[in-house]
């Protein structure tokens, strides 16, 4: 593009030969992008004036304005400039500025109006271009921030394919950066590392210096979580040194947070809260939302530390009320869980009971929108179908008229209605019984996830809260409602998933028996135990079959006297390929005789029957279950063992 510059006379090429240069230089170093941009300038004044050159000259200062930070003013500059393409009527040019617009409105955090400018943006880019790609970059931005994290993934990928394609590495950069993001909210460390590496590999041979320091910056974040203090430090200084040297502000900003969140690890509050401070100035002055939620948070994190409950509120009051108004779901959550962690501090138990239940609310609105998806889904199908059947009508009807037509051809066509009335009564026999099917496993599942619900467990659990907050311990409050809220939440997204990996079951498990623990005042111990051929990542079970098991023997058998220590012991084994093995032991009392083992046998092991019957059905001959009562040397009953055989499949995470 540079050598152009020397070659060419022409003005208006000239023009063109420096916005592009401007544009191009706007993410490497501002003052050279400024510097062509002032070149521009100066040649249209010897152009005629026109519509056009002003609209390119205000598109392309909005972009340098928009790298700089200075939000405000490139919006005004770019809504001149779409007005001016619109009156045009230059469609490709209109979807450039549109796209770019958007990526102003998501950092104002104003997401609906950056949602309706990449909208605007995606109807004049062409399939398998640069910016179709770009537009799925950008709007995975905006999906991510929303807590929706599968259309986020999708548009992500869908950007690497065409990048890809075209061979474009820092469209790639940009791309894998985002997806390393949702891998990094989603705690896979593994994967946002992977993804963080492709993109700096592709940000350093562009020399596309914003992201490289972006991907140094998120590599010391993962570093931080991993306790490589050193890494980690590295890191992020070595990204703050490239962000200083291209004055990237909102990357000093984040790099201002990260450093503090290193030093809050390391307990040197006075530095963490220093740095935090700074990021948050920096990020108001740029306007940017999601960079104040962050830094809000974690300066009422710090505040706590430091027994200043009062100020932390005020912090993290700031922070939810910016997540709430600008649609942040996940960064709200994060708000609320501090926040409610504050009141109960000051013992406002009605203000931490009302933070409790907005955070309860929004877990359960995320899990509600993918079911909703899945309603979507399931209606588009009906409706596909309704169509279809609606065009079979239409076609027998001409059938029929046919008929009337011509009488020669009677039998001919008596013989072929009896055919498809064969093979349409076949049909429908097949949809209801498939139908039939489909119910009756949709009710078996709502009658297993209910039985997961225990009200009996819930009112226990909300007793319990009760129980710490009248007895004046706020923390054991929030620790039991933080892990009730946890186990809730993953209670209703497993249950509808036919195989969850091993290592989640036991994150449940784990989660039940700490609260049963706290419910009854460490009167019991646990222990899990994984044979070492099973991969807790990759190995996926059927969910949620050991629960109420455990449940009926913490109700009903396992407390002997006062002074015995209570034992359950969990066992996941392998059996062979296909099927896993768990065990679950208790020291109760056992079961003496079969009218005891009625009278205690619940709705849940009823179903937990029925789960069993429709895997054996569909999965595997040997799937099942049998106890027994575990005698000692004299033939007393010590305790009570159930052995269940579930099948088992590779997942993928």
């Amino acid at each position: 593009m540079k050598n152009k510059l020397s070659i060419t006379s022409d003005n208006f090429q000239l023009f063109h030969i420096n916005t592009e240069l401007s544009f191009e230089y706007r993410d490497l170093n501002l003052d050279t992008a400024y510097m062509y941009l002032a070149d521009a300038k100066k040649i249209s004044q010897s152009l005629e004036p026109s519509i056009r050159i002003a609209s390119e000259l205000d598109f392309y200062e909005g972009n340098i304005l928009l790298v700089e930070g200075k939000y405000d003013s490139a919006r005004n500059l770019l809504r001149r400039a779409i007005n001016g393409a619109q009156s045009l009527n230059h469609t490709s040019f209109y979807g450039k500025i549109a796209n770019n617009l958007g990526m102003v409105y998501r950092r104002l955090g104003l997401s609906d109006s950056a949602l309706f400018f990449y909208s605007e943006a995606l109807v004049s880019a062409e399939t398998g271009s640069y910016a179709l790609a770009r537009i799925y970059t950008n709007m995975s931005m905006i999906l991510n921030s929303r807590g929706e994290l599968d259309s986020s993934s999708y548009c992500l990928h869908e950007a690497i394919t065409i990048f890809e394609g075209i061979k474009h590495q820092k469209g790639l950069a940009v791309a894998h950066l985002n997806l390393g993001n949702i891998y990094y909210k989603l705690e896979n460390d593994s994967l946002a590392l992977f993804h963080y590496k492709q993109s700096l590999m592709n940000a350093q041979a562009t020399d596309f210096k914003p992201v490289v320091s972006r991907n140094y910056l998120n590599i010391g974040s993962i570093y931080n979580t991993q306790n490589k203090t050193k890494e980690a430090k590295q890191s992020f200084y070595t990204a703050l040194e490239i962000q200083q040297d291209t004055k990237d502000r909102s990357g000093i900003a984040a790099s201002y947070r990260n450093l503090g969140d290193l030093y809050f690890v390391e307990e040197n509050y006075d530095s963490a809260q220093y740095y935090y401070k700074e990021s948050l100035r920096l990020f108001e002055e740029l306007g940017n939302v999601e960079g104040i939620i962050r830094a809000s948070r974690s300066i009422g994190e710090i505040l706590m530390l430091l027994d200043k409950p009062n100020d932390a509120i005020m912090a993290l009051e700031k922070a939810r009320e910016l997540a709430y108004t600008h649609k942040q779901i996940h960064e709200e959550l994060k708000v609320l869980a501090v926040l409610k962690k504050g009141y109960l501090k000051l013992k406002n138990l009605d203000s931490a009971y009302l933070v409790g239940e907005r955070e309860y609310m929004l877990n359960d609105s995320i899990f509600r929108q993918k079911s909703h998806d899945k309603i979507a889904e399931l209606q588009t199908k009906y409706e596909t179908e309704k169509k279809d059947q609606e065009i079979g009508n239409l076609n027998q009807q001409a059938a029929i008229q046919s008929l009337e037509i011509n009488k020669q051809r009677n039998q001919m066509i008596i013989g072929g209605l009896f055919a498809t009335m064969i093979l349409v009564g076949w049909f429908l026999y097949y949809r209801q019984d498939r139908a039939q099917k489909e119910k009756a496993s949709a009710e078996l599942q709502q009658r297993f996830l209910r039985s997961q619900l225990n009200p009996h467990f819930i009112f226990n659990s909300m007793t319990a809260i009760q129980h710490y907050l009248e007895t004046h311990d706020p923390e054991g409050a929030s620790h039991y409602m933080g892990l009730f809220s946890t186990l809730m939440r993953q209670i209703l997204e497993n249950s509808r998933q036919e195989f969850i990996s091993l290592a989640e079951e036991v994150s449940m498990l784990e989660n039940y028996l700490q609260l049963q623990q706290m419910r009854f005042g460490e009167q019991f111990d646990y222990k899990i135990d994984i044979d070492e051929e099973l991969d807790e990542d990759y190995a996926g079970v059927p969910p949620m079959f050991a629960q109420p098991f455990i449940e009926n023997s913490l109700e009903h058998g396992l407390f002997r006297e006062e002074g015995v220590q209570n034992r359950i012991q969990i066992n996941f084994k392998k059996i062979n390929d296909h099927l896993v093995g768990l065990e679950i032991e208790d020291s109760g009392v056992g079961v003496k005789e079969e009218k005891a083992m009625t009278k205690h046998k619940s709705l849940a092991t009823k179903i937990t029957n029925e789960r069993l019957n429709n895997l054996r059905t569909v999965k595997h001959a040997q799937v099942g279950m049998d106890s027994e009562n575990i005698l000692n040397e004299l033939g007393d009953t010590r305790g009570y063992r159930i052995n269940l055989r579930l099948p088992t499949q590779l997942i993928s995470i």
